[in-house]
């Protein structure tokens, strides 16, 4: 039998179905992977108080099997305990499932609010906007802005508010110089991390190697005690084998405070913490499957690179005012950003006026060249020429001339 062709359901999909394709598989992931980790998580303390009350009622059965006669007091207290076994496992069931819920409900919001795509497409994208902006805020660490702009525009339930403000609780202790919150995030989702082939958690206790190893002669015996305790306990040990030998190698430095020509520098270097907790964001974001760039990064430089035209960066002996003053890409805070982004590939050119800004064509708005060389639509000559009896100022050059002057442009 012929196996039918796989369908591509790329071909025939709308702009907008393209665009939440591309831009919106976190908002849906994030939240799917949370409940992912939270039922699981659930199936694990349910099946643990499960086994507590078949333990305790197989108690009950053996004492009910042997000849010996059992005491009224010793079976009271045997189901008091199945009691306590099933009220826990009711109350640990009641919690699971509530949170359960929660997390299905997140996936709910979500879908409804990309289904606004079809229904309000105004409302979907000026949400969308917001939601961006409240992402990148958190990226950057810029916590309560995100906070403070997520409650005001009411995207509190779209955005991954708890997902931040979590990791901005671990990223708090590090810079602190303490390891056990991170340490503990690790143990929590230590199957997820070895998925993804982390070397975090081994940071970590690297760096608490290397804390003690700072305390000089003092913290040297301490030092291998801990690398001899936690090291070998780590998954796959001999992957991190040449990173084990660089550090126990302090050991035989003499570490002294302010020293710069200690080959060991970037161990011993504090910037270790901030580098840790730049570490512990790329794994938040491969964790959940987010885009290395926060999406309003990525689609900000893709409309700027959509914009760009070499027009925007003229060659350093040209007048800075070739550039549009209505062009996104000429603006200063954003020309820096469109620096180093491929120029748009326009296969069809069209022609606006510097001064209004309208299109220029060869029927209502022909294009006119001053003796300067600048080209401006013939409508904005005109109107400036009946103003200022017959004369037009360049606005680029202040230059004035004749409006007999102008002469037509012909675009092939």
């Amino acid at each position: 039998m012929q196996a039918s062709p796989k369908k591509d359901y790329s071909v025939g999909a709308s702009p907008m179905q393209t665009e939440l394709t591309a831009l919106e598989h976190p908002t849906i992931k994030v939240p799917y992977e949370i409940f992912n980790k939270r039922y699981r998580l659930s199936q694990k303390i349910i099946e643990k108080e499960q086994h507590a009350v078949a333990a305790a009622v197989d108690e009950i059965e053996k004492q009910l099997a042997t000849a010996a006669p059992t005491s009224v007091p010793h079976m009271v207290s045997l189901l008091d305990t199945v009691m306590d076994r099933l009220r826990a496992l009711k109350r640990k069931s009641t919690e699971s499932f509530d949170e359960d819920l929660s997390a299905v409900r997140a996936c709910k919001t979500r879908v409804s609010h990309l289904r606004l795509s079809d229904s309000n497409a105004a409302l979907f994208e000026k949400r969308r906007l917001d939601r961006m902006l409240v992402e990148y805020c958190f990226r950057c660490g810029y916590y309560d802005s995100a906070t403070m702009l997520a409650k005001k525009t009411d995207v509190e339930e779209l955005s991954n508010m708890d997902l931040f403000l979590a990791a901005r609780d671990i990223e708090v202790s590090l810079a602190r110089r303490e390891t056990e919150m991170a340490l503990a995030w690790c143990n929590e989702n230590r199957s997820r991390l070895k998925k993804q082939n982390s070397f975090f958690e081994f940071y970590l206790r690297q760096q608490e190697v290397i804390e003690l190893i700072k305390k000089g002669r003092s913290g040297c015996m301490d030092a291998i005690l801990h690398a001899r305790k936690h090291f070998p306990a780590l998954e796959d040990f001999k992957q991190y084998e040449k990173d084990i030998q660089k550090t126990m190698t302090l050991l035989a430095v003499h570490y002294r405070e302010g020293q710069s020509d200690n080959p060991y520098q970037e161990l011993l270097s504090d910037t270790r913490w901030h580098w840790l907790i730049e570490e512990f964001r790329r794994e938040i974001v491969k964790m959940y499957q987010l885009s290395p760039e926060s999406v309003f990064g990525v689609t900000l430089q893709a409309g700027l690179s959509a914009l760009k035209t070499p027009a925007c960066f003229p060659d350093p002996e040209q007048t800075a005012g070739v550039k549009n003053k209505d062009c996104p890409v000429c603006q200063d805070n954003l020309h820096v950003i469109a620096e180093c982004l491929p120029f748009a590939h326009c296969s069809q050119s069209r022609l606006v006026c510097f001064i209004t800004g309208e299109p220029l064509n060869e029927s209502t708005n022909r294009p006119m060249m001053l003796p300067n060389g600048y080209v401006y639509g013939e409508k904005a000559l005109a109107q400036m020429a009946g103003d200022n009896d017959g004369t037009v100022t360049c606005p680029r050059t202040q230059n004035s001339y004749k409006l007999s002057d102008a002469q037509r442009v012909f675009v092939l």
